[in-house]
């Protein structure tokens, strides 16, 4: 089970490099977009040990870099643990967006719930500078996809006709919703999605949509994990005993971000340490005045 999305990521990157179709000789059940694959085009040069170990330095560098002392509770949360196991992509590339900014629209077409979790927070920082930096940079990504493999798309079709939906929707509320109630969730996922477009706070903006965004799974939930802490661990744990394990049929992981819609006694303690912290590094490096003469 180690490493099993990162191989497919791995083994369609060097299918590219091999002129072939990222599906060729593909693991049962894969159905990746192409341009999720030729992002991992620079990991296939090298041993599939070697970029497994780039991946992950790269993941645990990013929280620890965002969240520095408290990425312990996010590193250790399920959710994350589990997904760097494995070698998925949902929160390297939602921290890199959130580091990188609009010319990160690459990240978000290679994997699109990221855009609907962080994109309110894009539109409202960046505005629309940002929104044309995005569709430039976007619009160029798509291009050299159809450059390098024109039938990439033709191919991503038929490749989702057999591919079954394994996730049952874990990560969002959505799976309380039953069949027939299902257009439902996609009217309650651009109202949250609207409504996170006027919620200055980015921990609830994105704990807003990450809770309504439409199709999610067991690892979705590690897109909003910057804002981890002891609750969010312990409740991740919660939900994969509650589920005897079965994580891929019906963990109702959106639990974990619940809590981040609201502050508690240990986030508001965390967040004083951190302004303090800011403060007092704003005080060290302040310019002293120099005397007038």
């Amino acid at each position: 089970m180690g490493l099993f999305d990162f191989n497919i990521f791995y083994f369609a990157a060097q299918n590219i490099l091999a002129g072939t179709s990222i599906y060729f000789n593909a693991q049962p059940g894969t159905a990746i977009p192409f341009p999720e694959a030729l992002l991992f085009v620079p990991l296939a040069i090298f041993p599939e040990w070697l970029a497994y170990l780039i991946y992950l330095i790269t993941s645990i560098g990013l929280v620890i870099y965002f969240m520095r002392w408290r990425s312990i509770w996010a590193l250790l949360s399920f959710t994350v643990l589990f997904g760097l196991f494995v070698g998925q992509v949902d929160l390297p590339f939602t921290f890199l967006v959130m580091l990188i900014g609009p010319l990160a629209a690459p990240l978000i077409i290679a994997k699109l719930p990221i855009g609907f979790v962080v994109g309110p927070w894009l539109i409202r920082t960046f505005g629309w500078r940002g929104i044309i930096k995005s569709c430039v940079s976007g619009g160029l990504f798509l291009l050299l996809c159809f450059i390098v493999r024109p039938t990439w798309l033709g191919e991503w079709i038929t490749a989702l006709r057999g591919f079954g939906d394994y996730t049952v929707r874990d990560s969002s509320i959505f799976f309380l919703f039953t069949v027939q109630e299902k257009p439902l969730s996609f009217i309650l996922a651009g109202v949250a999605f609207i409504a996170a477009l006027f919620i200055k706070d980015q921990r609830r903006s994105a704990a807003l949509t990450s809770i309504f965004q439409p199709y999610s799974n067991i690892y979705s939930a590690s897109m909003v994990s910057r804002w981890f802490g002891p609750i969010e661990f312990v409740i991740s744990w919660i939900v994969c005993f509650l589920t005897g394990g079965y994580i891929f049929h019906g963990a109702p992981m959106f639990l974990v971000v619940i809590p981040l819609l609201f502050n508690h006694p240990l986030r508001t303690i965390a967040e004083r340490r951190r302004v303090k912290a800011g403060a007092g590094l704003q005080t060290k490096t302040a310019p002293i005045d120099q005397p007038k003469h």
